[in-house]
């Protein structure tokens, strides 16, 4: 997702994306414009994974931030990842059998929610008073695992000047980076 947070501060937390009932899955802006991760590995034992940005969102109203969650469950180390605008800010641990603080059950998905399969963007779900204060745009949830990055080079190369339209084709289409 990208998002632009309006000036000002946060009390305690704004939810910019939290997914269902039993929160398999949350994402929040804390009072430091800190972005925070916290999701729930298969099964009702286990304990949440989270994650934490080093990087502080600007808040003044203009700057686009983007934010990057990923979860590959078949990894040995580093399942649940955090990117801020391209870079690997936060990743769980070593991956065990039964879960832990800060590491991922080996070979387990997210909790799925009995309450339901509500997604809430902006919002905790339960709570009016922990809205998102500003912008969001491109928000994508995908069910497998995607990077920010070509793993054939390692890295994701991104060149200015952009063009927004691929000419060749009659009539015109956006252009893929």
């Amino acid at each position: 997702m990208h998002i632009t947070p309006d000036s000002g501060s946060i009390s305690t937390k704004e939810y910019l994306f939290n997914s269902g009932g039993t929160r398999e899955i949350e994402v929040w802006l804390d009072s430091s414009y800190n972005v925070n991760v916290r999701a729930h590995p298969e099964g009702t034992a286990f304990v949440p994974v989270t994650l934490t940005s080093t990087t502080i969102v600007p808040n003044d109203g203009e700057t686009p931030t983007c934010i990057i969650v990923t979860l590959d469950s078949t990894l040995s180390h580093g399942n649940l990842k955090l990117f801020i605008n391209g870079k690997l800010e936060d990743q769980s641990g070593k991956a065990v059998e039964d879960g832990g603080d800060g590491a991922w059950k080996l070979d387990k998905g997210l909790t799925t929610s009995t309450h339901g399969t509500n997604l809430y963007f902006g919002r905790d779900g339960t709570s009016s008073a922990r809205y998102y204060d500003g912008k969001m745009e491109e928000v994508s949830y995908f069910d497998i695992t995607i990077y920010p990055v070509d793993p054939t080079i390692g890295y994701f190369v991104f060149e200015k000047p952009l063009s927004e339209l691929a000419l060749a084709k009659s009539p015109s289409s956006s252009k893929s980076y």
